[in-house]
């Protein structure tokens, strides 16, 4: 998914695996027990976006932003964060 745009989208009960997430707007979207495997994020923007039970696992995250976001119970097991902006 390059620069797709899927702010203000919700995602319930997903799964993806081996995706590519570049220049991607996500912002102000909500997210409840999702998992991301193996996935590339490069330049996504999270701002302001509700993470409920999100995983990244074995995911490379170049470049987040998670400014704003309101994380609860996200984990990043074998993942790799490169200047990722948690403001």
């Amino acid at each position: 998914m390059v620069g797709t745009n899927l702010a203000e989208t919700t995602w319930l009960d997903s799964e993806c695996t081996a995706g590519v997430f570049a220049g991607t707007e996500v912002h102000g979207s909500e997210m409840r027990r999702v998992v991301f495997h193996q996935c590339k994020f490069d330049s996504v923007n999270l701002r302001a976006t509700s993470l409920k039970d999100v995983a990244f696992v074995d995911c490379l995250l170049r470049d987040v932003d998670f400014s704003g976001a309101n994380p609860a119970d996200v984990s990043f097991p074998g993942s790799a964060l490169d200047r990722a902006a948690v403001r």
